[in-house]
Parts: structure tokens; C-alpha cells; sequence
């Protein structure tokens, strides 16, 4: 499946996150230095990989200061939450993930659609870091390395926004 930027978006995800156009590129390689990029995977553990890159050259093409750091940051944050799209969302079963980025200037930030089973915040404690566990530090860890994390169900569709504040 190929990466796409925004201009090959359907109209109705432009919309879902009010979002112009951008100017079309080749199929072959993407543009990432523009302010937006898209990305339509499998949710799956074998496509995190694949995700993990195009975060990773969509931050380092941003010039943003300390760029190696950042990247590393909002990788990993991008990183589980699809892990927990793949795992909890789809109960391991696959399905797509849509993941649009975003980069202003000042602040990073990334989109991950699916549709999926729901998700309840509610039904969260907190997490025990005195006691070793082999699940369940996901979005602990999210919400440790991110500056925002925003959830909502619409539509059928679950949509994760994580943004983390950064400068040029």
C-alpha cells in the first residue's frame, strides 16, 4: 500500500480533520517535508515497523530544533497507540489504521483513525510501576512523553489525536 499525502485523502477524511489540500507528488516518494502526510496501514504488530519510519522522516524533515530527540519522542508515543488500535481496537484481528501527521511550527501532532471497537477512559486506574507487568503501560506512556492526548468515538470511528510542542 502506498504512503499518500493529504491530496490523495478522500474528501470525507480532508474533512473529518479540517484539513486543505496539498499539492500532488509521485507515487514512488513522498514529499514529508510539507506540513501534512498521510498513512494507511493494517493494524497490525508486522506494520508497526513501516509506521515507525514514516513517522521518523516526517519529524527529521520538519527542522525542527533538537529533531533526533523529538522524533524519538513522538515515534514511540505514535508507536503505542497504534499497538493498542491493533491489540484492543481490533483484538488483534487486523483492520485499517489511518494515520495523518501534522507539523505548524510549533507543534506536532498525529491523527490515528480506526474503526474499531470503542474505547472507554473511564474503565482506566491507575497504573502500578512498583509492580512488574507485561501489558498495560500503553498509554501511560503516551500520556508521560506527549504535551496533549485527545480520544473520541464518531461515526463508528475511533480518533486518536497525541500532539507534542516543539519549535523550528
Amino acid at each position: 500500500m502506498p504512503v499518500m499525502t493529504l491530496r490523495s485523502l478522500a474528501a470525507p477524511a480532508a474533512r473529518l480533520f479540517g484539513l486543505e489540500r496539498r499539492p500532488r507528488w509521485s507515487e514512488k516518494e513522498p514529499d514529508i517535508r510539507r506540513t501534512s502526510a498521510a498513512l494507511w496501514i493494517d493494524a497490525t504488530h508486522a506494520s508497526m515497523a513501516r509506521l515507525g519510519a514514516f513517522v521518523r522522516r516526517f519529524v527529521l524533515a520538519g527542522n525542527a530544533a533538537d529533531a533526533e530527540a523529538l522524533a524519538d519522542r513522538f515515534e514511540l508515543a505514535v508507536h503505542e497507540l497504534a499497538v493498542n488500535v491493533a491489540d484492543h481496537a481490533y483484538r488483534g484481528a487486523g483492520g485499517s489504521l489511518t494515520v495523518v501527521l501534522e507539523w505548524d511550527g510549533t507543534e506536532l501532532r498525529a491523527h490515528l483513525v480506526d474503526e474499531g471497537r470503542g474505547f472507554d477512559p473511564d474503565v482506566l486506574g491507575p497504573v502500578d510501576l512498583t509492580q512488574p507487568h507485561e501489558h498495560g503501560y500503553g498509554l501511560y506512556l503516551v500520556n508521560a512523553l506527549a504535551d496533549r492526548v485527545d480520544y473520541r468515538r464518531a461515526n463508528n470511528r475511533n480518533t486518536w489525536t497525541v500532539a507534542i510542542f516543539a519549535s523550528a
